[in-house]
């Protein structure tokens, strides 16, 4: 039986959940068949069981075993045991998914303590359930201990594990986005200039990596209205686009470019943001961009035109925005960024604005 165990754990880390909830189960049942349901290995089997369960997100069905096993594993084991602890940390994980937070909340406080008893503050696993109750945390909106538990997170794996460990930038990254929220921009504008930093040492600067510790460093300057510093970050990491050897613009760099003309209204420049509008996108022929990502261009254009005081020019995009529109298929890949775009028409050039495609089905609005 521990050798199917172990297939089956090495199953589900190899990205097949479905195969291993399969052998989890039938490895429970043999237990309860041979040990009885309140044998230890029996309430391990269980626990496995469970985790298999929210990793194909059957929460109820997790929540439901862990339930029952749980207060046989404090009789069984002890209520600090590994195993317990485990258990723990798994019905918390599940109880958050179904938004049963305090709840949750009691149940990883209990294990974090557990841990520190058995293994020490800075052990992996400790670090790891501290790591999930920050999460915890920040999920039910309760900043004050989400800062204090990512600060210990973060001065956790930075001396157990280092300052590159993925699992240290992480928890520096989430410590940075409560740091913003607490109104502490300074220290969240360091922690995310910090990752961004190990992040370029081994990503190129095109991975997702560095484009989410761009995005979030930016967001920060743009909080403060350090519009200049933004600017300069965004323009930089998309230059790394422009020379890729199979040259063609995904979403994400789309996305990133709608910042940089964000960033440019802001600021009230105008010109510069309708120079770059034409620059980078409006020339469909020109640039490897989607139907929906070409309208919704042409949208953003129009409402750049506008707030510049260049009216017959917004309207000259929002009608060439209409005619794409039009022909693009409902629901198909992108629809998105446009119904987005759609809604910024309405708020800033034409509240009565209404897009319809061509197979028909609602408006977007």
């Amino acid at each position: 039986m521990q050798l199917r165990t172990e297939i089956a754990l090495a199953m589900q880390d190899a990205g097949e959940p479905g195969r291993a909830l399969d052998e989890l189960l039938s490895i429970s049942d043999g237990y309860r068949r041979v040990v009885g349901h309140e044998d230890i290995l029996t309430l391990t089997a269980e626990v496995n069981l469970a985790a298999a369960y929210q990793s194909v997100g059957k929460y109820e069905d997790s929540i439901g075993i862990l339930r029952r096993a749980l207060p046989a594993l404090k009789r069984a084991a002890g209520n600090d045991s590994p195993v317990t602890l485990a258990a723990k940390n798994n019905l918390g994980s599940g109880l958050r998914a179904v938004g049963e937070y305090d709840k949750a909340i009691s149940l990883l406080r209990e294990a974090v303590e557990g841990y520190e008893q058995i293994l020490g503050a800075h052990h992996p696993e400790t670090l790891a359930v501290r790591n999930n109750l920050a999460s915890l945390y920040l999920a039910k909106g309760d900043m004050r201990n989400a800062q204090s538990a990512f600060e210990k997170a973060v001065s956790g794996y930075r001396d157990t594990l280092g300052p590159y460990n993925v699992d240290t930038l992480r928890a520096m990254n989430n410590l940075a986005l409560v740091y913003s929220r607490n109104g502490r921009p300074d220290l969240a504008a360091q922690l995310y200039d910090s990752v961004l930093t190990v992040r370029r040492k081994f990503y190129s600067e095109t991975d997702a990596e560095i484009r989410h510790a761009v995005v979030n460093l930016a967001s920060v300057y743009e909080s403060v209205g350090e519009y200049g510093q933004a600017l300069n970050l965004l323009l930089r990491h998309l230059d790394a686009y422009k020379h890729l050897p199979d040259r063609s613009v995904g979403e994400e760099e789309w996305a990133l470019k709608l910042r940089v003309l964000a960033v440019y209204k802001r600021q009230g420049q105008f010109q510069d943001a309708i120079e770059f509008l034409h620059d980078e996108f409006v020339e469909p022929e020109l640039r490897d961009l989607t139907p929906d990502e070409h309208a919704a261009t042409l949208a953003i254009g129009a409402v750049i035109y506008f707030e510049a005081g260049r009216r017959a020019e917004s309207a000259d995009l929002l009608r060439r925005s209409r005619i794409a529109a039009e022909s693009i298929p409902e629901g198909s890949p992108g629809g998105n960024l446009l119904d987005s775009a759609v809604k910024l028409v309405n708020a800033t050039v034409d509240p009565s604005w209404r897009l319809t495609r061509r197979t028909g089905g609602e408006n977007a609005s």
